[in-house]
């Protein structure tokens, strides 16, 4: 076997080592290659995913952060750019090691102004999540105080939607004054008005569509199939952005729904149109009403994406839900990990003006939206292929990443919805990713976790008697003190009302802090492992 070890130095060794099926293991290391491209120093990087070209030629693809230096003061506070490089070498060529290592060969850079959340390959290139776009490594103007304050502003206002409210902007410090006009005052950003309303049960989704004043039954034309919505007003009164929504006549639905169980109404004394739509397949959760377009260069796309309204009678039927849940009875991972025969009181604290930050400055994932506490992660998809990058119009809040493959688990409401990406010669960037299960009330458990490090799940495929799910697990940080770091397992639900879950200690004491999460192949099966300080915890047993 061979392996490609990152230093945190600005070098890849090479390590060869015997088999896997050897009688007696060891290992020698071959060749030594660096990345001699910055002026002062090497920089340390971060290994963030491998490709085999051909043989033993592979693509690397590595991360690393480059603060700013020379130049003109900047007032933004951002003082460090991250770039995003793909290397080529090949594995089975030695050379000095320490004498005489070689350079590696960049085939191309990309700089943003976040680290990648997560890299893998698919298809024909890079899949890359991760909070800012990644662009050519060219000098770029200089942004200035007001500039940032408007631009945070408007980012901030369109992740939080409706009813978003923004905070004041800092005082500028006398120094600051001296080189930015604060003068200017930010400017509010607008509230944000939807075309309509929706909110669902296990079995229905009910839309309203305001109307215009003065509407009557005469001018509504509607038609309800198994996929489809095609809506039009025989009058032209509408006003954004009901206008905007009527310019698409027909809408596709996310899924499909039982035309026969399904109406709608108009309500004469406020103008309003309701549908009850009944869902085809029952106890599946809709993040949207209607599927993306087909069109990804489409300037309206973003109007579609209304988010649902949480009543607060759906609140409560998900804190009763949780309190019924039952105990695992079997099939538990071995090991001292008694199960829990349903939440703790302090994880149903469940507040939708808390605004603590869950993991923020800690390594673990959150969001700065969503209910009950800041989960998941702001990401946009990147696909990068031959050095050519593209990325999705819009953000998702990924709150689980795989051990192994491509799936990745989004946050909706207080679920989380597990996506397949489009084919192996589709571009997951711009095309529709697949739905194809759900993991009920998963955002809403995540919320109540104050210290999760790493968040990961295991995919089961789908068989003759059972859907495709995934199985979650939730690392605490777990320190080198005597504190301990637990994994909280998440098991795909058995019906719409229980699900079973698990506990159990993998870091902390005396194994020390944990420092990353994996997963080796034994025979034909997948076997979580998680490296400490001082050990390397196998987890054994683990069943999705």
């Amino acid at each position: 076997m061979t392996w490609a070890v990152a230093t945190g130095s600005g070098s890849i060794y090479i390590l060869s080592t015997t088999p896997a099926s050897a009688e007696t293991f060891s290992g020698s290391l071959i060749a030594r290659y660096d990345l001699n491209d910055t002026p002062s120093q090497p920089l340390p990087f971060v290994l963030q995913a491998s490709h085999v070209i051909v043989d033993s030629t592979y693509r690397l693809l590595i991360s690393r952060s480059v603060p700013q230096t020379g130049g003109k003061r900047k007032i933004s506070s951002q003082s460090t750019t991250f770039e995003l490089l793909e290397v080529a070498l090949d594995v089975s060529k030695s050379n000095g090691v320490d004498h005489s290592p070689e350079n590696l060969e960049v085939t191309w850079r990309f700089i943003g102004g976040d680290a990648p959340f997560w890299c893998t390959w698919n298809g024909e290139g890079w899949v890359v999540l991760a909070g800012e776009e990644y662009r050519d490594a060219q000098p770029q103007a200089e942004e200035t105080e007001k500039e940032r304050v408007k631009r945070e502003a408007k980012e901030k206002a369109e992740r939080l939607g409706l009813g978003a409210s923004l905070p004041e902007p800092p005082a500028a410090s006398n120094e600051d004054k001296m080189d930015v006009d604060v003068t200017e005052p930010v400017e509010p950003a607008e509230e944000k008005i939807w075309p309509f309303s929706w909110t669902q049960t296990s079995d229905s989704v009910s839309v309203t569509i305001p109307l215009p004043s003065g509407t009557t039954r005469k001018d509504i034309i509607v038609d309800l199939t198994s996929s489809a919505f095609s809506f039009s007003l025989a009058s032209s009164s509408a006003q954004p952005p009901l206008s905007t929504f009527l310019r698409t006549p027909t809408r596709q639905f996310w899924t499909g729904v039982d035309p026969d169980a399904s109406t709608y109404s108009f309500d004469t004394a406020n103008y309003t149109l309701e549908l009850e739509l009944a869902k085809a397949d029952e106890n599946t959760r809709w993040p949207s009403v209607f599927a993306p377009p087909e069109d990804d260069d489409d300037d309206e796309a973003e109007d579609e994406d209304v988010p649902e309204t949480l009543s607060q009678s759906m609140l409560d039927a998900v804190r009763s839900t949780f309190s019924n849940i039952k105990q695992r009875s079997d099939a538990e991972p071995e090991g001292n990990h008694p199960a829990i025969p349903a939440l703790l009181r302090e994880e149903m604290d469940y507040d939708l003006e808390d605004g603590e930050d869950f993991g923020e400055g800690q390594g673990g994932i959150y969001s700065e939206s969503g209910p009950g506490g800041k989960v998941g992660r702001e990401v946009s998809v990147g696909y990068i292929v031959d050095g050519k990058p593209s990325w999705s119009k819009n953000q998702s809040s990924v709150v689980s990443l795989p051990l192994r493959g491509v799936d990745v688990m989004v946050k909706s409401a207080v679920d989380g919805l597990l996506f397949d990406p489009p084919t192996s010669t589709a571009n997951p960037a711009k095309e529709g990713w697949k739905h194809v299960a759900t993991s009920p009330a998963l955002s809403f458990v995540l919320s109540s976790k104050k210290d999760t490090r790493i968040v990961r799940h295991v995919t089961r495929a789908a068989d003759s008697g059972a859907r495709k799910g995934a199985t979650v697990l939730a690392f605490d940080a777990g320190g080198s003190g005597p504190a301990s770091g637990n994994v909280y397992v998440y098991y795909p639900p058995t019906t719409s009302a229980v699900a079973k879950q698990g506990v159990m200690r993998v870091s902390g004491g005396d194994r020390g802090a944990m420092l990353g999460v994996g997963e080796v192949t034994v025979g034909n099966r997948a076997v979580p492992v998680v490296l400490c300080e001082k050990e390397l915890v196998v987890i054994h047993g683990l069943s999705a």
